[in-house]
């Protein structure tokens, strides 16, 4: 496992979904290997998946990050950025 910074995430519901999720793909993961060829396969569309959901989650937190920490700012994004992911809708 790795640690992240807990200023990565901006909400902590989403940190503890994307948490859950990767110790369900670290389960998922070693469970493929174990199996033969023609069962592991089988895992691959759930762990798609998971993959796909986690990186959702980040998307949508970078997105609020960017629209609500207004005073906090998003640090390594510059101004210009920042202010024209704000001006669109959401």
């Amino acid at each position: 496992m790795f640690n992240v910074d807990s200023g990565f995430i901006g909400e902590f519901k989403t940190g503890d979904n994307v948490n859950y999720n990767l110790a369900t793909l670290k389960i998922l993961y070693d469970c493929q290997k174990s199996k033969s060829s023609s069962d592991s396969v089988l895992l691959c569309k759930p762990i798609t998946i998971i993959l796909t959901s986690i990186v959702e989650a980040l998307l949508h937190d970078f997105i609020f990050r960017i629209q609500q920490y207004t005073t906090e700012g998003v640090k390594t994004i510059a101004a210009a950025v920042l202010s024209d992911v704000r001006s669109k809708k959401t």
